[in-house]
């Protein structure tokens, strides 16, 4: 019997356990950060928590343990496995980055407009840059790992 959260995990029954053993473990990182916060806020530092920040950090901590993991274990990219399929792969990558970047700035001057102050250009940029950058180097060190892993395997 199939949960409701099979519809967000891939058809391939290796990447499917993974993630679901990635998951569970984000879990339990999560419990044990939430069970720190409470304790060193209520016993050993006596200090209050913002309940916002709180609920953000253990978010964050959750979902960054999980991509991580799915980052390092180099099994996003299983068919790279050749230097012509990781050069492909990676002009992929970075036309992919591209083109989000300009999808962005379009659909930001339909429904914000276009900025008129230079600070607000520079935030629009700066937000745009950091958000591709990172997208990109994540993508290169899952594509990187991926192909080391996969041309051990051949």
């Amino acid at each position: 019997m199939k949960s409701w959260l099979s519809f967000l995990l891939p058809n391939d029954e290796y990447k499917e356990k993974k993630i679901l053993y990635f998951l569970s473990e984000g879990s339990i990182v999560l419990l044990i950060a939430l069970f720190s916060i409470f304790i060193s806020s209520r016993y050993v530092f006596n200090f209050q928590l913002d309940i916002e920040f709180a609920l953000f950090a253990s978010i964050f901590i959750f979902l960054g343990y999980v991509l991580l993991r799915y980052i390092i274990s180099g099994m996003e990219y299983t068919d790279v496995a050749t230097e012509h399929a990781y050069k492909k792969e990676l002009t992929h990558i970075f036309s992919r980055t591209c083109s989000f970047g300009i999808i962005y700035m379009l659909l930001y001057f339909i429904f914000v407009g276009i900025p008129s102050k230079q600070n607000e250009w520079g935030e629009l940029l700066g937000l745009l840059l950091s958000i591709c950058l990172i997208w990109f180097i994540i993508s290169f060190i899952s594509l990187k790992i991926s192909y080391k892993k996969n041309k051990e395997l051949l």
